[in-house]
């Protein structure tokens, strides 16, 4: 489903439902607002349980601000105008107060998004605006002028964030991955160092959408509809267990000797739908789709490794953490990370993930002993011999950093030792 065929208040209702129940706001925090071509404004209603508000409850202003529909809109509303009079390219914009940015907000700070170069390219530089009253003029103007300094995120001072975007779509997927890069940092300061890129190695390695070459084939609907509908189910679990963020990461599964299913480019995979996965054979992409870019780091997998039949990259915030801070996970703290993730490589890259050397290069490096890398400043790859177990590698691989990084507070964590090693290894055989 494409979340533009949703109306107004159906966008405002689903994307206030990802940001309440995954935990980014509070029942009565943070509004949304969305403007349409014609200047008309939707936006939530005042002090309303985010967790029950429905299409019904979304206030209708006209571009003059006076209200159209019942209901009273939003305290903030004040900023949004502000900063669609700002920044007439905004048609959409999400204030909240998720945890991680919370903690910027507090401390004064802001995030450094050149910890990744996906965060980068989607949040680029983020602004940060001195406090002032909640729903005043003068926070409007605070904020407004900040992004009409460039900036498509706005940090404020001891209250949250404004996040904008073209469209509603665009704004959630910004402020989603503008939280997962502000926990990354919290759990990165918790380790130790952690270092971010410059712009010049950013550039070096960015990911361009590559145009695979497009075949002529277009299968039916029907063709493997389990099997796709597996997928996508798991690539909405995943995003419901913040391993992975609806416009960042990839699940792909093999169907052929030279062929699989892949997610694609630019579609919400909290919205996806079996039809939309897209057919790679003997490299080249199905009529009319676009791949997910890192297709070709796929595809080189499938190709080495004749036992793999899943892929999953991500960047789940606790082993991102460990990424960008140059630890590994010590998998031997308990039998089942042990005996599911085998051992975990911590590799590093100089160039894009899709070149086909690169990505030749870091499929070379996966083995039944190792099935599994993380990638410094980038990612962590996964393969599976199905889909369920590249899916619990992901959860149980995350649930692990999260664990190790806790642990820290406690004195660090006590590996198993070697005599337990060796029963494990026998009970694996």
């Amino acid at each position: 489903m494409h979340f533009h065929t949703l109306s107004p208040p159906q966008q405002i209702v689903t994307t206030m439902k990802w940001i309440y129940e995954g935990g980014m706001t509070t029942s009565t925090g943070g509004n949304i607002s969305l403007k349409e071509p014609g200047g008309d404004i939707w936006v939530t209603p005042s002090g309303m349980d985010k967790g029950i508000v429905g299409a019904d409850d979304i206030v209708h202003l006209d571009p003059d601000a006076k209200v159209i529909s019942e209901g009273n809109p939003s305290s903030e509303l004040p900023s949004h105008y502000c900063i669609y009079r700002e920044r007439p390219d905004i048609g959409a914009v999400i204030h909240a107060h998720p945890p991680g940015l919370i903690t910027f907000s507090i401390a004064g700070e802001i995030p450094d998004t050149n910890i990744i170069p996906r965060m980068r390219e989607v949040c680029g530089n983020v602004g940060f605006a001195p406090y002032r009253i909640p729903g005043s003029e003068a926070l409007g103007r605070s904020i407004a002028g900040q992004f009409a300094r460039g900036h498509q995120a706005v940090v404020m001072e001891n209250h949250g964030v404004a996040v904008g975007g073209k469209d509603l779509d665009e704004a959630y997927r910004r402020f989603e991955l503008l939280e997962a890069c502000c926990q990354t940092i919290i759990h990165a300061n918790r380790i130790g160092n952690w270092r971010g890129l410059s712009i010049e190695e950013i550039e070096k390695r960015r990911l361009q959408t590559r145009s695979m070459p497009s075949g002529d084939h277009t299968p039916d609907h029907s063709e493997q509809l389990d099997l796709r509908s597996a997928v996508t189910e798991i690539a909405k679990r995943v995003c419901r267990q913040r391993l992975m963020t609806s416009s960042g990461g990839c699940l792909s599964v093999r169907t052929g000797v030279e062929s699989c299913w892949i997610t694609p480019e630019n579609i919400n995979k909290r919205l996806l739908e079996p039809e939309e996965l897209v057919l790679l054979r003997q490299g080249q992409s199905e009529k009319g789709k676009v791949p997910d870019r890192l297709a070709t780091l796929h595809q080189q997998i499938y190709l080495q490794h004749p036992g793999v039949r899943t892929v999953i990259t991500a960047r789940p915030p606790c082993l991102s953490a460990l990424g960008i801070t140059g630890r590994t996970l010590d998998t031997r703290t308990i039998p089942e990370s042990y005996v599911f993730l085998r051992d975990i490589p911590l590799v590093s890259c100089s160039r894009e993930l899709n070149d086909p050397e690169e990505a030749g290069r870091l499929s070379g490096m996966i083995s039944y002993e190792t099935p599994m890398l993380l990638i410094r400043n980038e990612l962590l790859l996964v393969t599976g011999r199905t889909l369920q177990e590249a899916f619990d590698r992901l959860e149980i691989a995350e649930f692990g950093a999260r664990s190790a990084i806790d642990a820290l507070v406690m004195g660090g964590a006590n590996p198993l030792h070697e005599t337990q090693l060796r029963g494990l290894e026998k009970f694996i055989s």
